[in-house]
């Protein structure tokens, strides 16, 4: 069976463990120690599973090397031949596993690698990992159908970034509470049963790559983002049917990219009152969005895109912009207002298939516009859109035709 790898982040290694060439069981008496330094130390890959732990790794409490359980006959007695490991120096992957309980880990305190539980059909939670204060690269936790809560309470570091995706009962995340920040990415996919973040209420730093929440089917609460801070390359909340709302950023000042997409419930978009350092805005596909606030501190942008919100009457909320490279509306079928009272530059204005927007009067204050292409809005006349043109400092470059 191949080894599962963990998303965009390097899998543990296969190769075969050093030990009892006849495969022994493991040994049954454990060695409490309560000093790590001066522990033994497993030296070399350990793939248990297929093959017996060698019998004598329940006297180690360091592997220096990849630790991989993989597999049907990797269940609980295999995980107990771990059970006095502090530190594995690489990573530490449950692959497919029988597994149903992580008490084989309990004193395990540092993952210098990845930590990745994959396709472990049996496991209901984690709380086995007690004592798990650090995770050296990546978190992944990923195609566990039964499980419904992530636990380690000890846990402070998670280095790389966070991958939490397709745990079809997940239900709560208690075991992130203590961490702030990570270097790449958090992102939260396909947990069908989840409702609330809570357990990310101290995250201040989603990484480079940012925050990503996307198709978790019945989340309805996201305040617990409310100290999250910076977000990266982009902040992304996406294919939602429960969530009522996008409020809960009121921290956040740093994001290259906001996309909220898809979220089929969401009423409003409010709550980013402290953003300023963003380069785009995409509100897309939200079908009952009524309202949208909390881009005030936003002055200029490279695009905004506003696009398939079929109930949102009015865009606002981007009060104070100035300049946008790009500003494209388009199939807002009950858009009947443009409220961007400051809006100057606009280096591509993109107005198609709005049909009840009838009047230029939000977007007044532009003076220079370089492209133009305004179509098939059926209230908007073409005597208005002349005199929109006319009003401009001087002629756009280009002006679509639509033909």
């Amino acid at each position: 069976m191949a080894l599962l790898c963990v998303a965009m982040w390097a899998c543990g290694g296969g190769e075969a463990a050093p030990g009892d060439a006849d495969g022994a069981a493991a040994a049954t008496t454990d060695v409490h120690i309560d000093d790590a330094a001066g522990c033994p130390t497993w030296t070399g890959a350990l793939t248990l599973g297929q093959t017996p732990p060698p019998a004598d790794l329940v006297q180690h409490c360091r592997i220096a090397g990849d630790v991989t359980l993989l597999g049907d006959d990797a269940d609980d007695a295999t995980l107990a031949a771990l059970r006095n490991v502090r530190v594995i120096e690489g990573n530490l992957t449950l692959s497919e596993t029988l597994v149903t309980s992580l008490e084989g880990l309990h004193q395990l305190v540092e993952v210098q690698g990845d930590l990745a539980l994959l396709g472990n059909r049996a496991l209901p939670d984690t709380k086995g990992l007690a004592a798990l204060k650090t995770v050296g690269h990546a978190l992944v936790i990923r195609d566990n159908d039964a499980l419904k809560r992530f636990d380690a309470p000890a846990l402070e570091q998670v280095t790389h970034g966070v991958l939490i995706a397709d745990n079809l009962t997940l239900a709560a995340l208690p075991g992130l509470a203590q961490v702030t920040a990570v270097a790449h990415s958090v992102t939260l996919r396909g947990n069908r049963r989840l409702k609330s973040l809570s357990g990310l209420d101290a995250l201040v730093d989603a990484g480079s790559a940012g925050l990503t929440l996307d198709d978790n089917d019945d989340l309805t609460d996201i305040e617990a983002l409310g100290a999250l801070e910076k977000s990266g390359a982009a902040l992304v909340v996406r294919g939602h049917f429960a969530l009522p709302a996008i409020k809960a950023f009121k921290s956040l000042f740093q994001a290259s990219e906001v996309r909220i997409e898809d979220n089929r419930a969401a009423l409003d978009i409010d709550g980013f009152g402290k953003l300023q350092a963003v380069q785009s805005v995409h509100i897309v596909g939200n079908t009952k969005l009524e309202r949208v606030h909390g881009f005030g501190q936003v002055q200029s942008l490279g695009q905004i895109e506003v696009r398939a919100n079929p109930a949102l009457a009015k865009l606002a909320g981007f009060g104070n912009a100035v300049a946008a490279g790009t500003l494209r509306v388009v199939d807002n079928d009950g858009l009947t207002e443009l409220a961007l009272a400051k809006l100057q530059n606009v280096t591509t204005l993109t107005l198609h298939g709005n049909a009840a927007l009838g009047t230029f009067a939000g977007l007044f204050p532009l003076k220079y516009i370089d492209v133009f292409s305004v179509c098939d809005n059926a209230n908007l006349p073409q005597a208005k859109v002349e005199t929109f043109l006319k009003q401009l400092w001087k002629p756009p470059k280009t002006i679509d035709s639509c033909d």
